[in-house]
């Protein structure tokens, strides 16, 4: 009985002394994770270094390694050393569609699509270095609904998304160049619930999450 009481007693000071000992190790290491923190050091690219505006909206960097920066005035490419810099020219309907740069994205083959405040979106051909605009057009029911654009996604299926500041979500169909719309319906409890589109993700069940100035929608492509 007296041996057991001993070996128990000395169990639960060694239990006792083992915790003591992890907590110390526990903070002896976590200081020097803090103090590395405290020690990062950033490399500042700005309009000096050939950024062509300070305010950066969006990056992508892309399947070739490329960065790619979307700013107030015009989109960048940077391949580590130098900026390239495509800015909208009025006279060019092969200049980037704006120059203010809202969100960039590429799909499965390369190509790169960019959302611009303005002047709707703009598809980047590579070997020429030129853009294909589509822009909102009145007498084209199948055209982008808005040239204000905020957010882009392209899916699991390879399907590009558009969402806009004030005409709703748009599906691009690339086969016929055409643009499918979602806007809200106040008649319709299952339609967009608002038409100010803020951003777009898709989840692991595959159905779009699509942020709007009025709330989140979750749309089903099954039904």
């Amino acid at each position: 009985m007296l041996f057991n009481l001993v070996l128990t007693i000395r169990n639960i000071s060694f239990a006792g002394i083992a915790r003591s000992f992890m907590l110390m190790l526990l903070v002896g290491t976590s200081v020097p994770v803090f103090s590395q923190h405290q020690n990062l050091k950033f490399e500042h690219l700005g309009t000096g270094e050939g950024l062509s505006h300070s305010n950066t909206i969006c990056i992508l960097q892309d399947s070739r390694g490329f960065m790619w920066f979307g700013t107030r005035d015009g989109l960048n490419r940077y391949d580590g050393y130098t900026f390239t810099v495509f800015r909208n020219n009025a006279n060019d309907k092969t200049s980037l569609g704006h120059s203010m740069v809202n969100e960039i994205v590429e799909d499965s083959e390369g190509v790169l699509w960019i959302a611009t405040w303005g002047g709707g979106l703009s598809q980047f051909n590579r070997e020429t270095e030129k853009f294909v605009q589509y822009k909102h057009d009145k007498n084209n029911p199948s055209s982008i609904s808005s040239d204000l654009v905020n957010a882009l996604l392209i899916d699991s299926e390879g399907v590009l998304w558009v969402g806009t500041e004030d005409q709703g979500l748009n599906r691009f169909n690339k086969k016929d160049q055409t643009f499918s719309h979602f806007v809200n319906d106040p008649e319709n409890p299952n339609s967009l619930s608002q038409n100010s589109v803020k951003d777009i993700i898709e989840n692991q069940q595959r159905k779009l999450l699509i942020a709007t100035a009025g709330g989140l929608n979750v749309y089903d492509r099954k039904t």
